[in-house]
């Protein structure tokens, strides 16, 4: 933990998909609290929200969208 690996994993899937995806999205449980922080800090924006978790999303490219209008 804390060696940046979740960060360069991410870094790396976006460096794959990024010219055929302009979004993508990940579902975190509510009680996890770390990696709903290293979503929040990654650029990551609550698209959804049920009982049990967040989707989040992120938009790919050279800005992220504002969270309201989407």
């Amino acid at each position: 933990m804390g060696k940046g690996v979740a960060l360069a994993l991410v870094d790396a899937f976006e460096s794959r998909i990024r010219d055929q995806h302009a979004v993508y999205w990940a579902y975190v449980y509510k009680d996890n609290l770390r990696a709903i922080r290293f979503y929040e800090k990654s650029g990551f924006y609550v698209e959804h929200e049920d009982y049990r978790g967040v989707i989040y999303a992120k938009r790919l490219g050279p800005q992220n969208p504002d969270p309201q209008r989407c």
